[in-house]
C-alpha cells in the first residue's frame, strides 16, 4: 500500500491514472423512499398515477380561477353550481368567495393594499387581483 492510498485503495496523487470507484457492497434500495410509498399508496386509494417530474400543469402563482368563480358568484350561481362548473371542490369555492368578500369588504376602508394584506393574511400580489374582480358601482 502506497503513502498517497487513500480510503478504498484510491490513488490521492494527481495523474497517476483513472481514479476507480469501488463496487457498491450492497444493492440500491428500490420503493422505500416516503415519496415512492405515498405514491404507492395513493395509487391504492385512488387508483391513479401521480405525474412524474416536470410541471405540474394548472397549479402554481401563474395559473388562478378566482377570475372565473367570483364572476359566477356576482352573477348569482351558488357554490354547488360553481364547483360544479369549475371542477372545484366546495370547500375551495367558499374560500376564494370568502377571500373576495373580506377584501370587498375592507378595500373602501383601507386605500393601502399592504394593510388589507395583513388583515386578511393574503399576498399582497392575491389582495390585488381580488381588489380587480371587485366590481365598479355604476
Amino acid at each position: 500500500m502506497s503513502p498517497f492510498t487513500g480510503l478504498f485503495g484510491w490513488d490521492c496523487r494527481l495523474c497517476q491514472g483513472p481514479i476507480v470507484f469501488p463496487p457498491r457492497t450492497t444493492p440500491a434500495p428500490t420503493g422505500t423512499s416516503p415519496v415512492s410509498k405515498a405514491r404507492s399508496a395513493s395509487f391504492r386509494v385512488w387508483r391513479r398515477k401521480w405525474s412524474w417530474g416536470g410541471n405540474v400543469q394548472l397549479l402554481g402563482s401563474g395559473q388562478t380561477h378566482k377570475q372565473e368563480i367570483i364572476g359566477l358568484y356576482l352573477e348569482g350561481y351558488l357554490v354547488p353550481t360553481i364547483s360544479q362548473k369549475t371542477n372545484h371542490s366546495k370547500e375551495a369555492v367558499e374560500r376564494y368567495i370568502r377571500d373576495f368578500e373580506a377584501i370587498r369588504l375592507l378595500h373602501p376602508k383601507f386605500d393601502d393594499l399592504e394593510t388589507i394584506s395583513l388583515i386578511t393574511r393574503l399576498s399582497q400580489r392575491v389582495v390585488n387581483q381580488y381588489v380587480d374582480l371587485i366590481p365598479v358601482e355604476a
